[in-house]
């Protein structure tokens, strides 16, 4: 089997980008699994890559290249010896750098024909990335060999090539597609790309001399809810919708009152119990338009909630702080109480 890993920082676009590379390779007849991790104990990814569809394992509260390495490790054991998919698209967090996951694959004891290193940047924010400097970032554009600028659909000619010009200082083979994930724009690209490197004989799997997991040296905040709705009288989808987007913006707005905070994503899906429509949101900072997905019914009386949130620059308690202040506006406040909570 051969083994696509998604990787970026959050809010970056990975899952759109998983799913406009599943739908080709599925069409091809080849058989697609997904292997999903989040940090927290709850997820969001895993929950939209299933509504869509497609076969998908999950990996909880860590990141795969480091206390969830041996669960990677028998995820991929597993699938290969039960489903004998022709190739795993591999999500690892947004504070897993791909090097890690290289790293966390030696010596796997299955069969791997191809690895395939795609990166996707948020061209939106890619001088705020490289101001930052942040190591988890910079390792993972060293190592890709599949560069996406992503959301180029949101930023202007001279941020592109600003971005390309950043991306290309650390990288100066792989190649670098503009490409909107949201719209599809440039994915039929980035689908050629990837057969092409992957025909190609592979190369051994070099140990990248790198140190415990570094994330930022500033400090992150994880917030995970789920909770189950139950309305006494039906809102219409589109409510719903916005109810859900005005939390997200509101809970970015409340992290950015912190002059160190750094969204890396709150995200959010509604899964709705009568006929099964879902609605996902997610967002990475106060400007940006909230990226949407899925399709619900005219009226909602029921679902399921769930809300993902890393922040660096909190606490993880005025997150959580923020989220209960917030959702009492909305049709949230009527959730039960949180199946799970983080």
């Amino acid at each position: 089997m051969d083994v696509i890993v998604i990787a970026g920082f959050l809010g970056s676009g990975k899952t759109s980008v998983l799913l406009r590379l599943a739908r080709p390779f599925t069409q091809s007849g080849r058989k697609v699994a997904v292997i999903e991790n989040e940090v927290g104990k709850v997820g969001v990814d895993d929950q939209l890559v299933a509504a869509e569809g497609l076969s998908v394992r999950e990996l909880y509260s860590g990141c795969i290249c480091c206390s969830l390495r041996l669960d990677l490790v028998h995820t991929l054991l597993d699938l290969e010896r039960t489903c004998h998919p022709d190739v795993v698209l591999l999500e690892p967090s947004g504070v897993a750098g791909p090097d890690m996951i290289l790293d966390a694959l030696i010596g796997y004891g299955g069969e791997i024909a191809r690895r395939l290193v795609m990166v996707v940047v948020d061209a939106t924010r890619a001088s705020l990335l490289q101001s930052r400097e942040l190591p988890i970032v910079t390792r993972g554009v060293k190592v890709a060999q599949l560069l996406l600028l992503n959301k180029a659909d949101a930023a202007d000619e001279p941020t592109l090539l600003q971005a390309g010009r950043w991306l290309r200082t650390l990288n100066a083979e792989a190649p670098i597609l503009p490409v909107s994930a949201q719209t599809g724009d440039g994915m039929d690209e980035v689908v050629e790309q990837a057969l092409c490197l992957m025909s190609k004989p592979a190369d051994p799997v070099a140990r990248l001399t790198h140190r415990e997991h570094e994330r930022t040296d500033t400090q992150m905040a994880v917030f995970s809810w789920l909770g189950r709705l139950a309305l006494p009288a039906p809102i219409t989808g589109k409510d719903l919708q916005d109810q859900m987007a005005s939390l997200l913006q509101q809970m970015a707005v409340r992290a950015a009152e912190g002059q160190t905070a750094l969204t890396g994503h709150i995200k959010a899906i509604f899964k709705e119990a009568s006929v099964g429509g879902y609605w996902s949101v997610s967002t990475t900072s106060v400007g940006a338009v909230p990226q949407t997905r899925g399709r619900l019914p005219e009226t909602v009386t029921s679902g399921e909630f769930t809300l993902n949130a890393i922040v660096y620059g909190v606490t993880t308690e005025s997150l959580t702080e923020a989220f209960h202040d917030l959702r009492r506006t909305t049709c949230f406040a009527r959730a039960e109480e949180p199946v799970t909570a983080s």
